[in-house]
């Protein structure tokens, strides 16, 4: 049985799509927010939104959340490979089943996540799934608020996502893969222009 759960209980939690003003082009987009190194908490910002993933004329993976599921629905039946129109891959309906990610650059201590969703931490890892079927609704809010210690002053980092079978992977409502945008790290002073977090 699925059970779509609501996040009332998190504030500036969006449940329809992306109105928070971030900017996302993907099915899933996280990233840092409210950073306190002293207290040792972030929040983990998630926008999931619905839309249609395809190929377009020249062959690159376009995501577009403008998209109605009817007309995405519309562009089956043709095939890139062999007349170089639009190939569909599929609708996202925005919902997100489960979730993991690594953090680099800190020991996880504890992790909060949405009600009806069982977190389980590592010092590097965080896994949030339900045992019911719940699922979290396309909108945009707080994911997870982690705890850290051991940050030294470098950048924080998700891991990387290597697809369905690494340690850094967002899931559908069906538990498939979704191709995520992980945002930036976070750096307490300045990137230089080598991208390392206060290089010279």
């Amino acid at each position: 049985n699925q059970i779509t759960i609501s996040w009332g209980a998190v504030e500036n939690r969006s449940t329809r799509n992306n109105r928070s003003g971030r900017d996302c082009t993907g099915q899933v987009c996280l990233s840092f927010d409210n950073v306190d190194t002293d207290a040792g908490t972030l929040d983990v910002y998630m926008i999931n939104q619905p839309g249609c993933l395809y190929f377009n004329d020249v062959n690159v993976e376009v995501f577009d959340s403008s998209m109605s599921e009817a007309d995405c629905e519309s562009l089956n039946g043709t095939d890139t490979d062999v007349d170089g129109e639009v190939y569909i891959i599929g609708w996202f309906n925005g919902e997100v089943g489960g979730f993991q990610f690594e953090l680099l650059g800190i020991t996880i201590t504890e992790a909060s996540g949405p009600e009806g969703y069982n977190m389980s931490t590592s010092p590097t890892t965080v896994l949030g799934f339900s045992l019911t079927g719940a699922t979290i609704p396309a909108g945009s809010g707080v994911l997870s608020t982690v705890s850290f210690t051991g940050y030294t002053g470098g950048s924080i980092c998700f891991g990387e996502d290597t697809g369905s079978a690494g340690d850094t992977a967002i899931a559908d409502a069906s538990g498939g893969y979704i191709s995520t945008d992980w945002g930036d790290c976070y750096c307490a002073l300045e990137f230089d222009e080598c991208g390392v977090c206060g290089g010279d």
